[in-house]
């Protein structure tokens, strides 16, 4: 875990340095997903959770809306779901428009 929060500081502070690491580092596409995505969509998931079950969501001239656990558990999980999809999808139409845009094709830099 720690290792992912390091690189996160990185991509943020560092963007160009990392990045120019993170390109050079041997991975495929599924351990991608499973050492950092998977890991990743986990938080806003969980913050999503927590924050409709505990604090609730406004609606404005009602109050505050507090979620059941388990409506709250499956927003959290849906969520996770369509995340975890859209960066397989959006990872695949990068790949397929690489070359539109002057790159060579690669799966691989593309989900990177």
């Amino acid at each position: 875990m720690q290792r992912i929060i390091e690189r996160v500081k990185q991509i943020v502070f560092k963007p160009r340095e990392t990045w120019e690491v993170i390109s050079t580092e041997e991975a495929t596409v599924s351990e991608l997903f499973i050492n950092y995505l998977l890991i990743l969509a986990a938080v806003p998931a969980l913050a999503s959770f927590l924050g409709r079950w505990i604090i609730g969501i406004r609606i404005p001239f009602v109050g505050v809306y507090r979620f059941s656990f388990g409506a709250s558990l499956l927003n959290a999980v849906l969520d996770y779901i369509l995340t975890v999809a859209g960066v397989w999808v959006l990872g695949k139409i990068i790949y397929l428009l690489a070359q539109n845009f002057g790159s060579t094709r690669d799966e691989l830099r593309a989900f990177k």
